[in-house]
């Protein structure tokens, strides 16, 4: 499946170079512009954190890990759904010790 059913060209550079940002502690920020943004907003690859502060979704996550070619886990998980998962295998690990 080609990423561009999901994005047009200019969203995903966007949304590739916000993660790009994001990646780089040292950048000090993102630098897609805010109507570019609110354009990624609403498509619902991004989300706002309030304060101008910004998050990939999931659905943003599957986008990029698309034009990785990697294989994105299906069925689609929350954060939440991926740190229940890491506190029961660490529970696992301290039980096994």
């Amino acid at each position: 499946m080609k990423i561009t059913r999901f994005l047009l060209p200019d969203d995903l550079a966007a949304l590739k170079r916000f993660a790009e940002c994001c990646e780089d502690t040292d950048s000090g920020g993102h630098d897609v512009s805010k109507d570019r943004m609110a354009r990624l907003r609403e498509i619902g690859v991004v989300e706002s954190k309030g304060f101008g502060r910004h998050q990939i979704t999931t659905f943003g996550g599957y986008v990029l890990n698309l034009e990785n070619d990697e294989s994105p886990a299906l069925p689609l998980k929350t954060y939440a759904d991926y740190d229940e998962a890491a506190r029961q295998a660490h529970e696992e690990t301290l039980r096994a010790a």
